[in-house]
């Protein structure tokens, strides 16, 4: 997830410099250009909100799981005296 979200910041400047280009090459003004990122941020942010969100109830369903095999294995285990002396022969 770590490189997943570093990653978004490589995408997020590819995308500018694609809006950039076509900003340039449409003449857009800069009130055209704010419109476009105030579009384009917050879709992003979501995203990257969303996607880290999916992971982290993933890893805490994995967590619990884990947990839970972790408890019923250390579960103590008490045996009768006639078992035990059962066991001893």
């Amino acid at each position: 997830m770590d490189e997943s979200l570093k990653d978004t910041s490589y995408y997020r400047a590819y995308i500018w410099k694609a809006m950039e280009a076509e900003a340039a090459a449409n003449n857009l003004s800069a009130a055209s250009i704010f419109k476009l990122v105030s579009v384009f941020d917050p879709l992003l942010d979501h995203a990257v909100y969303y996607f880290s969100l999916t992971y982290v109830q993933f890893h805490q369903k994995t967590l619990d799981n884990a947990k839970s095999a972790f408890l019923e294995l250390s579960v103590l285990v008490v045996l009768p005296v006639s078992v035990l002396k059962w066991l001893k022969r």
